[in-house]
């Protein structure tokens, strides 16, 4: 049933195989500035990471003593960082550098990029059910409009209703590379978590979601890093840099499935 549900809520087109369908259509139905991309691995509800977690406790007293714990033993990488804004409210920025960083936060990633979304959708092998047939990824496409408010750097990060755009401070060179932005999703005290964007009006009216075979993971990547979007320029550092050197000499399970 909220499944069902869910999909009332959404355009769904016809999968996605190849890199050319995918940037017609972007050319054909997303003109308008500051949309917003998203891509999965799977067709997960639009919730931020936080609410994914098997927590010890209930979620709102984690969020508030994971941030605790971040300003007092994270003080060399977040010291800088003005943690409360002049009504004593937890602000964005470090919620945003915390979330580029490992950390499950309310925030919920997006990219005004749809060659990266279309990387993130596709850059691990997809994953199987048990009956082994390969899943699909999704890429998510937000339209916003005047109904859907942007929150400032400054703003409560912890609020209780609604979700708002953000678009960060860059602080962290992964915001840069990826051309990064949020939402911030409010928290529902009854259901002790966050309402899924796509069942969430005004937002649900504003999006809409490709699908991408499963099948095509392999080549979409490769071509992808052939147009330069890949682990080193998504993650840059060292980091990035040596994951994508390992993929470059290495092969995914979809890719050996491939190649034999």
């Amino acid at each position: 049933m909220i499944q069902k549900e869910r999909e009332a809520y959404m355009t769904k087109l016809e999968k996605i195989e190849t890199l050319t369908r995918y940037i017609s259509f972007i050319e054909k139905n997303c003109t308008d500035e500051d949309i917003l991309f998203r891509g999965q691995q799977q067709d997960w509800p639009l919730i931020p990471r936080i609410d994914r977690l098997k927590l010890k406790k209930r979620l709102r007293p984690t969020e508030s003593q994971m941030f605790r714990d971040l300003q007092r033993t994270g003080h060399p990488y977040v010291g800088h960082f003005q943690f409360r804004n002049e009504k004593k409210e937890l602000c964005i920025d470090p919620l945003a550098f915390a979330q580029h960083n490992g950390m499950a936060t309310r925030l919920l990633d997006w990219t005004l990029n749809p060659l990266a979304a279309l990387w993130f959708a596709v850059r691990k092998a997809p994953a199987k059910d048990n009956k082994d047939k390969l899943l699909d990824g999704v890429v998510w496409i937000f339209q916003p409009d005047d109904k859907c408010p942007y929150i400032l750097a400054r703003g409560s990060a912890f609020r209780k209703e609604g979700v708002y755009i953000h678009r960060p401070n860059h602080v962290t060179p992964q915001i840069v590379a990826q051309q990064g932005l949020f939402t911030l999703h409010g928290y529902d005290e009854d259901k002790d978590g966050f309402i899924p964007m796509e069942g969430h009006k005004p937002y649900s009216d504003r999006l809409t979601k490709l699908t991408i075979a499963g099948t095509s993971f392999w080549d979409l990547r490769y071509q992808l890093d052939r147009c330069g979007i890949n682990e080193a320029t998504m993650f840059p550092g060292i980091g990035g840099l040596c994951k994508h050197i390992e993929w470059y000499h290495s092969l995914l399970q979809d890719e050996v499935d491939n190649t034999v």
